[in-house]
Protein backbone atom coordinates (compact mmCIF):
# COMPACT_ATOMS: atom_id res chain seq x y z
CA UNK A 1 0.00 0.00 0.00
CA UNK A 2 2.82 2.17 -0.17
CA UNK A 3 2.73 3.97 -3.22
CA UNK A 4 5.42 5.50 -5.72
CA UNK A 5 2.85 8.22 -7.42
CA UNK A 6 1.86 11.15 -5.16
CA UNK A 7 -1.34 12.99 -3.90
CA UNK A 8 -0.73 16.24 -5.83
CA UNK A 9 -2.39 18.49 -3.57
CA UNK A 10 0.82 19.15 -1.48
CA UNK A 11 2.88 19.23 -4.17
CA UNK A 12 1.76 21.52 -7.14
CA UNK A 13 1.39 24.99 -7.58
CA UNK A 14 -1.29 26.46 -9.23
CA UNK A 15 -2.71 29.72 -10.31
CA UNK A 16 -5.69 31.75 -12.27
CA UNK A 17 -5.67 33.49 -15.45
CA UNK A 18 -6.21 36.93 -16.15
CA UNK A 19 -9.92 36.37 -17.45
CA UNK A 20 -10.78 33.87 -14.10
CA UNK A 21 -11.66 30.89 -15.78
CA UNK A 22 -8.68 28.73 -16.68
CA UNK A 23 -6.36 27.21 -13.97
CA UNK A 24 -2.54 26.98 -14.40
CA UNK A 25 -1.14 23.46 -12.44
CA UNK A 26 2.80 23.16 -12.06
CA UNK A 27 4.20 19.75 -10.77
CA UNK A 28 6.84 21.68 -8.81
CA UNK A 29 8.75 18.18 -6.97
CA UNK A 30 9.54 15.93 -9.33
CA UNK A 31 7.00 13.04 -9.15
CA UNK A 32 4.44 11.68 -11.29
CA UNK A 33 0.64 12.03 -9.94
CA UNK A 34 -1.92 9.11 -10.67
CA UNK A 35 -5.42 9.76 -11.98
CA UNK A 36 -6.93 11.29 -8.99
CA UNK A 37 -9.46 13.60 -7.94
CA UNK A 38 -8.66 17.38 -6.62
CA UNK A 39 -10.82 20.01 -5.98
CA UNK A 40 -10.45 23.28 -7.42
CA UNK A 41 -12.81 26.72 -7.51
CA UNK A 42 -15.16 27.37 -10.00
CA UNK A 43 -14.34 29.62 -12.43
CA UNK A 44 -17.53 30.11 -14.07
CA UNK A 45 -21.28 30.08 -12.06
CA UNK A 46 -22.86 28.75 -15.24
CA UNK A 47 -20.87 25.28 -15.21
CA UNK A 48 -23.74 23.12 -15.51
CA UNK A 49 -23.26 19.53 -13.24
CA UNK A 50 -20.99 17.52 -14.88
CA UNK A 51 -19.38 19.10 -17.40
CA UNK A 52 -15.50 18.71 -19.29
CA UNK A 53 -12.44 20.36 -18.58
CA UNK A 54 -9.74 20.91 -21.54
CA UNK A 55 -5.76 21.20 -21.20
CA UNK A 56 -4.82 23.26 -23.86
CA UNK A 57 -1.75 22.64 -23.85
CA UNK A 58 -1.79 19.24 -24.79
CA UNK A 59 -5.44 18.60 -25.67
CA UNK A 60 -6.31 16.26 -23.34
CA UNK A 61 -9.89 16.00 -22.23
CA UNK A 62 -11.00 15.69 -18.26
CA UNK A 63 -14.60 15.05 -16.61
CA UNK A 64 -15.49 17.90 -14.11
CA UNK A 65 -18.37 18.33 -11.23
CA UNK A 66 -19.57 20.80 -9.09
CA UNK A 67 -20.05 20.86 -5.72
CA UNK A 68 -23.27 20.59 -3.94
CA UNK A 69 -22.10 21.50 -0.31
CA UNK A 70 -19.49 24.44 -1.76
CA UNK A 71 -21.46 25.84 -5.07
CA UNK A 72 -17.79 27.82 -5.47
CA UNK A 73 -16.09 24.51 -5.70
CA UNK A 74 -15.62 21.76 -8.47
CA UNK A 75 -14.05 18.19 -8.51
CA UNK A 76 -11.80 17.39 -11.30
CA UNK A 77 -10.12 14.22 -12.97
CA UNK A 78 -6.95 14.51 -13.99
CA UNK A 79 -3.53 12.91 -13.68
CA UNK A 80 -0.24 14.76 -13.81
CA UNK A 81 3.57 13.64 -15.15
CA UNK A 82 6.37 14.57 -13.11
CA UNK A 83 7.53 17.94 -14.20
CA UNK A 84 4.70 18.75 -15.91
CA UNK A 85 2.12 21.58 -16.24
CA UNK A 86 -1.55 21.52 -17.33
CA UNK A 87 -3.73 25.07 -18.01
CA UNK A 88 -7.30 24.05 -18.14
CA UNK A 89 -9.89 25.50 -19.44
CA UNK A 90 -13.95 24.70 -17.88
CA UNK A 91 -16.00 24.07 -20.48
CA UNK A 92 -20.41 23.61 -20.67
CA UNK A 93 -19.46 20.37 -22.92
CA UNK A 94 -20.26 16.72 -21.52
CA UNK A 95 -17.40 14.99 -19.55
CA UNK A 96 -15.59 12.48 -21.15
CA UNK A 97 -15.49 9.98 -18.47
CA UNK A 98 -11.51 8.30 -18.60
CA UNK A 99 -12.61 6.21 -15.53
CA UNK A 100 -15.18 4.14 -13.35
CA UNK A 101 -18.21 6.38 -12.21
CA UNK A 102 -19.17 6.62 -8.93
CA UNK A 103 -23.27 5.32 -9.50
CA UNK A 104 -25.61 5.39 -6.74
CA UNK A 105 -28.52 2.87 -5.85
CA UNK A 106 -31.19 3.95 -3.32
CA UNK A 107 -33.10 1.28 -1.62
CA UNK A 108 -35.58 1.85 1.38
CA UNK A 109 -33.06 -0.28 3.92
CA UNK A 110 -29.93 0.51 1.92
CA UNK A 111 -27.83 3.23 0.16
CA UNK A 112 -25.08 1.47 -2.39
CA UNK A 113 -22.19 4.12 -3.25
CA UNK A 114 -20.14 2.00 -6.17
CA UNK A 115 -17.07 3.17 -8.54
CA UNK A 116 -16.92 -0.54 -10.53
CA UNK A 117 -13.37 -0.87 -8.75
CA UNK A 118 -14.74 -0.50 -4.76
CA UNK A 119 -18.88 -0.51 -3.83
CA UNK A 120 -20.06 -0.30 -0.19
CA UNK A 121 -23.51 -0.73 1.16
CA UNK A 122 -24.79 1.77 3.95
CA UNK A 123 -27.93 1.67 5.95
CA UNK A 124 -29.94 4.66 5.28
CA UNK A 125 -31.90 4.68 8.67
CA UNK A 126 -31.61 2.63 12.07
CA UNK A 127 -33.63 2.09 15.40
CA UNK A 128 -31.97 0.09 17.64
CA UNK A 129 -33.69 -2.78 19.08
CA UNK A 130 -32.14 -2.28 22.38
CA UNK A 131 -29.96 -5.53 21.89
CA UNK A 132 -25.94 -4.94 22.45
CA UNK A 133 -23.81 -5.68 19.00
CA UNK A 134 -27.01 -5.48 17.16
CA UNK A 135 -26.84 -1.85 15.36
CA UNK A 136 -25.25 -1.43 12.39
CA UNK A 137 -21.89 0.54 11.46
CA UNK A 138 -21.52 2.70 8.44
CA UNK A 139 -20.58 0.31 6.22
CA UNK A 140 -23.33 -2.88 5.76
CA UNK A 141 -20.56 -4.62 3.71
CA UNK A 142 -18.25 -3.85 0.65
CA UNK A 143 -17.45 -5.26 -2.70
CA UNK A 144 -14.78 -5.22 -5.26
CA UNK A 145 -15.05 -5.01 -8.94
CA UNK A 146 -18.73 -6.20 -8.58
CA UNK A 147 -18.08 -9.37 -6.86
CA UNK A 148 -19.90 -10.38 -4.20
CA UNK A 149 -20.56 -8.95 -0.88
CA UNK A 150 -18.51 -9.25 2.17
CA UNK A 151 -17.93 -7.98 5.86
CA UNK A 152 -19.48 -5.79 7.61
CA UNK A 153 -19.63 -2.94 10.58
CA UNK A 154 -21.39 -3.48 14.05
CA UNK A 155 -21.74 -0.84 17.43
CA UNK A 156 -19.89 -2.82 20.44
CA UNK A 157 -20.64 -0.06 23.45
CA UNK A 158 -21.59 0.12 26.90
CA UNK A 159 -24.79 1.79 26.23
CA UNK A 160 -26.79 1.37 23.84
CA UNK A 161 -26.72 3.65 20.65
CA UNK A 162 -30.63 4.73 19.56
CA UNK A 163 -30.33 4.51 15.92
CA UNK A 164 -28.75 6.30 13.08
CA UNK A 165 -29.45 8.28 9.97
CA UNK A 166 -27.05 8.93 6.72
CA UNK A 167 -27.28 11.97 4.20
CA UNK A 168 -26.09 12.45 0.92
CA UNK A 169 -23.26 15.82 0.94
CA UNK A 170 -22.44 15.18 -3.02
CA UNK A 171 -23.74 12.68 -5.71
CA UNK A 172 -21.86 12.81 -8.53
CA UNK A 173 -20.18 10.40 -11.12
CA UNK A 174 -16.45 12.02 -10.24
CA UNK A 175 -17.36 12.58 -6.37
CA UNK A 176 -19.94 11.11 -3.82
CA UNK A 177 -19.83 11.47 -0.31
CA UNK A 178 -22.51 10.09 2.52
CA UNK A 179 -22.46 11.29 5.74
CA UNK A 180 -23.12 8.67 8.91
CA UNK A 181 -24.01 9.69 12.28
CA UNK A 182 -25.70 7.87 15.51
CA UNK A 183 -28.74 9.59 17.04
CA UNK A 184 -26.59 11.02 20.10
CA UNK A 185 -23.65 12.19 18.12
CA UNK A 186 -21.42 9.63 19.56
CA UNK A 187 -20.48 8.88 15.78
CA UNK A 188 -20.05 10.59 12.54
CA UNK A 189 -17.97 9.85 9.46
CA UNK A 190 -17.84 11.27 6.22
CA UNK A 191 -17.16 8.22 3.47
CA UNK A 192 -15.72 10.05 -0.07
CA UNK A 193 -15.25 7.77 -3.26
CA UNK A 194 -14.01 9.09 -6.12
CA UNK A 195 -14.17 7.91 -9.82
CA UNK A 196 -11.58 4.94 -10.78
CA UNK A 197 -10.07 5.05 -6.98
CA UNK A 198 -9.38 1.78 -5.33
CA UNK A 199 -10.13 3.30 -1.96
CA UNK A 200 -12.87 4.92 0.22
CA UNK A 201 -11.84 7.42 2.34
CA UNK A 202 -13.02 7.33 6.15
CA UNK A 203 -13.00 10.63 7.75
CA UNK A 204 -14.36 9.60 11.48
CA UNK A 205 -15.43 11.98 14.59
CA UNK A 206 -15.92 10.10 17.51
CA UNK A 207 -16.92 11.16 21.58
CA UNK A 208 -17.95 8.00 23.43
CA UNK A 209 -17.11 5.53 26.35
CA UNK A 210 -13.46 5.00 25.97
CA UNK A 211 -14.22 0.96 25.75
CA UNK A 212 -16.86 1.71 23.04
CA UNK A 213 -15.64 0.00 19.42
CA UNK A 214 -17.08 -0.17 15.87
CA UNK A 215 -16.55 -3.46 14.65
CA UNK A 216 -15.40 -4.26 11.26
CA UNK A 217 -15.72 -8.12 11.25
CA UNK A 218 -14.98 -11.02 8.74
CA UNK A 219 -16.13 -14.23 9.09
CA UNK A 220 -17.20 -17.51 7.73
CA UNK A 221 -16.27 -18.12 4.13
CA UNK A 222 -14.64 -14.51 4.13
CA UNK A 223 -11.81 -15.34 6.82
CA UNK A 224 -8.78 -14.34 5.69
CA UNK A 225 -5.47 -16.76 5.86
CA UNK A 226 -2.81 -14.30 5.38
CA UNK A 227 -2.56 -10.98 6.05
CA UNK A 228 0.37 -8.19 4.98
CA UNK A 229 1.93 -5.26 7.07
CA UNK A 230 3.09 -2.72 6.36
CA UNK A 231 7.15 -1.74 8.61
CA UNK A 232 9.47 0.59 8.03
CA UNK A 233 10.88 -1.10 4.64
CA UNK A 234 9.08 -0.12 1.22
CA UNK A 235 8.04 -3.75 1.52
CA UNK A 236 5.69 -5.61 4.08
CA UNK A 237 5.51 -8.34 6.35
CA UNK A 238 3.63 -11.30 5.13
CA UNK A 239 1.72 -13.61 8.38
CA UNK A 240 0.12 -17.05 8.56
CA UNK A 241 -3.41 -16.51 10.94
CA UNK A 242 -4.28 -19.19 12.96
CA UNK A 243 -6.96 -18.18 14.95
CA UNK A 244 -6.90 -20.25 17.62
CA UNK A 245 -6.19 -17.42 20.38
CA UNK A 246 -7.36 -14.04 20.46
CA UNK A 247 -4.80 -12.03 19.51
CA UNK A 248 -3.77 -8.73 17.91
CA UNK A 249 -2.38 -8.26 14.82
CA UNK A 250 -1.70 -4.63 14.23
CA UNK A 251 -2.57 -1.21 15.02
CA UNK A 252 -3.60 1.43 12.98
CA UNK A 253 -2.53 4.86 14.95
CA UNK A 254 -0.45 7.78 12.84
CA UNK A 255 -2.05 10.38 14.54
CA UNK A 256 1.23 10.15 17.21
CA UNK A 257 4.90 10.43 17.28
CA UNK A 258 5.32 6.97 18.22
CA UNK A 259 3.30 5.41 15.20
CA UNK A 260 7.12 3.81 13.48
CA UNK A 261 7.56 2.06 16.94
CA UNK A 262 4.61 0.54 18.26
CA UNK A 263 2.01 1.11 15.78
CA UNK A 264 1.13 0.45 11.78
CA UNK A 265 0.35 2.74 8.98
CA UNK A 266 -1.34 -0.11 7.49
CA UNK A 267 -2.63 -3.48 6.96
CA UNK A 268 -4.22 -5.71 3.99
CA UNK A 269 -5.57 -9.24 4.63
CA UNK A 270 -6.33 -11.68 1.51
CA UNK A 271 -9.72 -12.89 0.94
CA UNK A 272 -10.15 -16.22 0.55
CA UNK A 273 -10.90 -17.93 -2.85
CA UNK A 274 -11.14 -14.50 -4.36
CA UNK A 275 -8.85 -12.58 -6.34
CA UNK A 276 -9.97 -9.48 -3.49
CA UNK A 277 -7.08 -8.46 -0.73
CA UNK A 278 -8.89 -6.00 1.08
CA UNK A 279 -7.33 -3.03 4.12
CA UNK A 280 -7.14 0.10 5.68
CA UNK A 281 -4.02 2.73 5.50
CA UNK A 282 -3.49 5.85 7.03
CA UNK A 283 -4.24 9.08 5.45
CA UNK A 284 -3.59 11.77 8.32
CA UNK A 285 -2.70 12.40 11.94
CA UNK A 286 -6.22 13.64 12.72
CA UNK A 287 -6.62 14.40 16.85
CA UNK A 288 -4.19 12.99 19.41
CA UNK A 289 -4.77 12.56 22.89
CA UNK A 290 -2.11 10.85 24.54
CA UNK A 291 -3.29 7.33 26.27
CA UNK A 292 -6.69 7.94 24.42
CA UNK A 293 -8.23 4.77 22.88
CA UNK A 294 -8.41 6.14 19.14
CA UNK A 295 -6.91 3.45 17.23
CA UNK A 296 -7.95 0.79 14.58
CA UNK A 297 -6.76 -2.24 15.70
CA UNK A 298 -6.80 -5.72 13.58
CA UNK A 299 -7.07 -8.46 15.81
CA UNK A 300 -8.21 -12.08 15.49
CA UNK A 301 -10.83 -12.87 17.61
CA UNK A 302 -13.29 -15.83 18.34
CA UNK A 303 -16.83 -16.52 19.26
CA UNK A 304 -18.71 -18.64 20.98
CA UNK A 305 -21.97 -20.21 19.31
CA UNK A 306 -21.40 -16.97 16.77
CA UNK A 307 -22.61 -14.69 19.94
CA UNK A 308 -20.68 -10.95 19.03
CA UNK A 309 -20.60 -10.61 22.74
CA UNK A 310 -18.18 -13.10 23.50
CA UNK A 311 -15.92 -11.32 21.19
CA UNK A 312 -14.16 -9.60 24.21
CA UNK A 313 -16.20 -10.18 27.00
CA UNK A 314 -14.75 -13.91 27.25
CA UNK A 315 -11.63 -14.67 28.29
CA UNK A 316 -9.36 -15.89 25.10
CA UNK A 317 -8.46 -18.96 26.78
CA UNK A 318 -12.16 -20.00 27.72
CA UNK A 319 -12.50 -19.83 24.09
CA UNK A 320 -9.79 -22.10 23.01
CA UNK A 321 -11.48 -25.34 21.72
CA UNK A 322 -9.60 -25.36 18.21
CA UNK A 323 -6.26 -26.08 20.04
CA UNK A 324 -5.84 -30.09 19.68
CA UNK A 325 -4.05 -31.96 22.20
CA UNK A 326 -2.55 -36.13 22.96
CA UNK A 327 -5.90 -38.09 23.20
CA UNK A 328 -5.36 -39.24 26.34
CA UNK A 329 -5.59 -35.90 28.08
CA UNK A 330 -9.17 -35.39 25.81
CA UNK A 331 -11.44 -34.40 28.54
CA UNK A 332 -14.85 -35.01 26.89
CA UNK A 333 -17.12 -32.97 29.73
CA UNK A 334 -15.17 -30.22 28.28
CA UNK A 335 -17.32 -28.38 25.10
CA UNK A 336 -15.37 -28.50 22.28
CA UNK A 337 -15.55 -26.68 18.90
CA UNK A 338 -18.36 -24.22 20.23
CA UNK A 339 -15.72 -21.27 18.97
CA UNK A 340 -15.54 -19.97 15.07
CA UNK A 341 -12.45 -17.42 14.85
CA UNK A 342 -13.20 -14.29 12.91
CA UNK A 343 -11.18 -10.96 12.10
CA UNK A 344 -12.00 -8.29 13.52
CA UNK A 345 -10.71 -4.54 12.68
CA UNK A 346 -11.91 -2.94 16.10
CA UNK A 347 -12.04 1.03 15.80
CA UNK A 348 -11.76 2.34 19.42
CA UNK A 349 -14.25 5.66 19.94
CA UNK A 350 -13.01 7.16 22.98
CA UNK A 351 -12.56 10.30 21.67
CA UNK A 352 -10.80 11.72 18.86
CA UNK A 353 -10.20 11.75 15.13
CA UNK A 354 -9.74 9.19 12.22
CA UNK A 355 -8.72 9.80 8.47
CA UNK A 356 -7.87 6.76 6.46
CA UNK A 357 -8.88 4.52 3.32
CA UNK A 358 -10.83 1.48 3.05
CA UNK A 359 -8.83 0.03 0.02
CA UNK A 360 -9.47 -2.80 -2.49
CA UNK A 361 -6.57 -4.78 -4.39
CA UNK A 362 -6.16 -7.51 -6.80
CA UNK A 363 -2.75 -9.56 -5.52
CA UNK A 364 -1.38 -8.31 -9.05
CA UNK A 365 -1.75 -4.68 -7.89
CA UNK A 366 -0.94 -5.51 -4.48
CA UNK A 367 2.81 -7.33 -4.83
CA UNK A 368 5.96 -5.42 -5.21
CA UNK A 369 6.76 -4.82 -8.50
CA UNK A 370 9.70 -6.60 -8.08
CA UNK A 371 10.00 -9.07 -5.91
CA UNK A 372 12.91 -11.46 -7.09
CA UNK A 373 15.32 -8.79 -5.37
CA UNK A 374 16.57 -9.21 -2.02
CA UNK A 375 14.07 -6.81 0.75
CA UNK A 376 16.02 -3.52 1.86
CA UNK A 377 16.43 -3.45 5.25
CA UNK A 378 15.44 -0.75 7.69
CA UNK A 379 18.80 0.85 7.52
CA UNK A 380 20.57 0.77 3.95
CA UNK A 381 23.98 3.18 3.08
CA UNK A 382 23.65 3.46 -0.13
CA UNK A 383 19.49 3.61 -0.90
CA UNK A 384 18.49 4.68 -4.53
CA UNK A 385 15.08 5.77 -5.08
CA UNK A 386 15.14 3.55 -7.67
CA UNK A 387 15.90 0.39 -5.17
CA UNK A 388 12.53 1.70 -3.21
CA UNK A 389 10.14 2.18 -6.36
CA UNK A 390 11.05 -1.75 -7.28
CA UNK A 391 9.95 -2.64 -4.02
CA UNK A 392 6.68 -0.92 -3.67
CA UNK A 393 3.21 -2.28 -4.50
CA UNK A 394 0.23 -0.84 -4.51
Amino acid sequence: MKSNKSNMSSHCGSSCSADGKRIVIREQCGLEHRFQVITAVVPDDALPEVFRVCDLKSGRYFCGQRSVEDRNAAFVAIELAAGAELELEFTVEPPEFTGNQVKFSEGAEFLTMDNGVLGVKIPVQQKSDGNPCSLSGPVVALRHGGGSWFGGTYFDTIMPIGGSSTRIVESGPVRSVVEFTTSGQEYAVRMRLDIGQNFMEMDEEFQSFEGDQLVWMFAGCDLPEYGYFLNTTPWYETRLLTYALDGELARLGPWSQQSQLALSDGFAFLRPESDTIFGAVAFDGGSWRGNRLNSLDAAMRRLRNGDRRTRRLVHSYAKADMITGPGSEHIPARDRRECDGVLCWEGWLGKGRRKWGLAVFTPQEFRPANEAVEPLSHFEDHATLEMCREQQGA
